[in-house]
Formats: structure tokens, sequence, C-alpha cells
């Protein structure tokens, strides 16, 4: 388990054997523990001689940031803000910007509880920060074309992932139109409910914020 995620271990309800079934390391040669074309993978100290090739297996990846992330939509010429109703509360947001990171500049976190210490930190993985997306006006949406206001307007291969291992499941995932708000990017209005528990994956919602 990534240092990050152990205290994840703690928290009441956490599948830990489960996580640590479906989370494996592949070690790369040398015993490193970084996997073959990770910054950390061991590689030989002389460099290719003229004439000589380099397996494309041995040069390492550029490592983006934010892993997985989808790339931010084009900013508009005009700098376009959108209005996020998050429990209550509007918040104006920058278009492309990300919603997690919007809701904790505004003070209004999509984190509950320890989730505000103990979380990934916008990777991906944890779940805590998932969010229930409202409908939006009749017409402007459906289940073929996702919400509008987000980027991607559909859940990404990596949110289906997490939303679907527990305590979240995809099932209701599905139902209550649960996003990770590490992995969209705000392009439009939305508005967004934030359930109980750690996770975030109860049925009964939180209640609206005070005025900030």
């Amino acid at each position: 388990m990534p240092p990050r995620l152990l205290p994840l271990a703690f928290a009441p309800g956490f599948p830990l054997a489960s996580f640590i079934h479906s989370v494996g390391t592949r070690v790369g040669p040398g015993g490193t523990g970084a996997p073959r074309g990770h910054p950390g993978h061991r590689r030989s100290r002389h460099p290719p001689t003229a004439g000589s090739t380099t397996a494309a297996a041995d040069v390492p990846a550029q490592t983006a940031v934010d892993a997985g992330a989808p790339t931010p939509p084009p900013l508009p010429a005009s700098g376009a803000t959108h209005t996020v109703t998050y429990r209550g509360r509007p918040i104006a947001v920058s278009h492309g910007t990300r919603l997690r990171t919007a809701l904790i500049h505004a003070g209004a976190t999509p984190h509950n509880g320890g989730s505000k210490v103990i979380c990934c930190r916008g990777l991906g993985t944890c779940g805590t920060c998932a969010v229930a997306v409202r409908s939006p006006p009749a017409g402007s949406t459906d289940a073929v074309g996702g919400h509008p206001g987000l980027s991607p307007p559909l859940p990404s291969a990596r949110e289906r992932a997490r939303l679907a291992f527990p305590p979240h499941t995809a099932e209701a995932s599905a139902a209550r139109g649960l996003r990770l708000a590490c992995q969209v990017r705000v392009v439009g209005d939305v508005t967004l409910a934030k359930g109980e528990g750690f996770w975030g994956h109860q049925s009964g919602v939180l209640p609206p914020l005070a005025e900030g």
C-alpha cells in the first residue's frame, strides 16, 4: 500500500484485505520496488555509446503531476466563470478549474471528517471526495451525454473503477450520480450534494452549508 494511503487502513469500514489483494506492486529488476519505466527504476550508469540503441522500455516515461487526471478544456478568451452550487452554497469557479481545488479554496471541502487529512490528495485512489451530481435543467443532459457542466461529462475509467470499489458500489454510485471531485473540471454550472460517511458513500446527504 502506498505510504500516503496507509492511514486509510485504520478508517472504520475500510476493506483492507480486498484493497491489498487488488492493488499489487510490480517490482522492477534490481529490487528497487519501482515499476519498469518509473523514475526510481535502476538503470545502467553507463550511457549508450555511439551506434548503440536503447530499448524503449528502459526510457522512463514522463510522469504527470496529477496522474490520470483529465486534460483541462481550453480556457475561453473571456475568462468565463461558472456557478458550482455545493450543499446549497453558490461558488463562482473559473472555467477549467478542478472541482476539488475549487471547493477547497472556497472553504467547502468535499471531504468528510478525517478524510480531510487522510486522503490521496487528488490521485483518484481513495474515493473520499465523491460528490453527488444533481440533475441540471431538463434537456441539457441525458444518460448518454453526461453532465455538460463537468469535464469529462461522464465518469472516466479511473472514476468508475474507484466508485465500484468498497465501500462504494457501482450500482449505488451510478444511481446517485457520484463523481470524484479530484478527477473532473468545471466547464459549466452544476449542482452538487455530499453523502454522509467517511467516503461520502452513504445514502443520506449532509445539510446545507452556511453562506461563506
